[in-house]
């Protein structure tokens, strides 16, 4: 089932679904948008009480008060994802993000090195 999706100021695109070889429509956020607590929880169908336990666990962080980076969208859901993929527990989901997020630094230094 699909999750609402921001309607801030972001914009929708049309991009290549690989999986399905059809073309399917995204929505590109704007990393400088701000969400409420309250938009984050209903954009990424999730509970209150879970998304203070991200916050708790440092999965996600405000960034102006009770607000956060629109981009924290994503990351919900990528918890979220983690979370009833692999039966994870909130601790589990914050480990295999920053994992996650090493690897992605990781990779970002290599592709870095092989360019020299």
């Amino acid at each position: 089932d699909a999750l609402p999706i921001w309607r801030g100021t972001s914009r929708s695109t049309r991009v290549p679904d690989w999986e399905t070889d059809t073309m399917s429509d995204v929505e590109l956020l704007d990393a400088t948008e701000l969400v409420s607590f309250e938009d984050l929880c209903r954009t990424c169908g999730v509970d209150a009480v879970w998304v203070e336990q991200l916050v708790a666990h440092g999965v996600i962080s405000p960034v102006d008060g009770p607000s956060y980076s629109a981009l924290t969208i994503l990351r919900v859901r990528k918890a979220r994802r983690l979370e009833a993929d692999f039966s994870l527990n909130t601790p589990g989901v914050a480990l295999a993000l920053d994992l996650l997020d090493e690897i992605d630094r990781l990779r970002g230094q290599l592709a870095k090195i092989r360019q020299s």
